[in-house]
């Protein structure tokens, strides 16, 4: 049997990471972080295939933690989930190597169909 991918879940939202938790747990290993700098920490201990990264948190704005990420690892496959929806963050988000952002509040099939391209679609 094939191992389960591995998500990492960083939002400050409790109710979010357990709802990602409860939704995602049956298909992938979800692991989670609550802030941006617990997130780049659990990013480079558990290496994910795929991180699904917040942008307004604590600590550590999810931009940056994008940037850190992705200095580690420039393959990493990152899917911002955010409330925010500026066009200007957006494109900071994907010039910075996100491979998509998907608006609060979200309907799960678009997840499942971004999580999808970000583990299979491999370029």
């Amino acid at each position: 049997m094939n191992e389960k991918k591995k998500i990492l879940v960083v939002d400050d939202a409790k109710f979010i990471r357990e709802f990602l938790i409860k939704q995602l747990s049956n298909d992938y290993e979800v692991i989670t972080a609550c802030d941006g700098k617990e997130g780049v920490k659990m990013f480079t201990e558990h290496c994910p295939d795929a991180v699904i990264l917040d942008i307004n948190m604590p600590k550590m704005h999810g931009v940056d933690a994008l940037k850190q990420m992705m200095d580690k690892n420039p393959d990493a496959r990152i899917i911002m989930l955010s409330a925010e929806d500026s066009m200007e963050v957006i494109d900071d988000c994907t010039n910075f190597g996100a491979l998509d952002y998907i608006v609060k509040p979200f309907g799960m099939d678009s997840l499942y169909q971004s999580l999808h391209v970000a583990l299979y679609d491999q370029k």
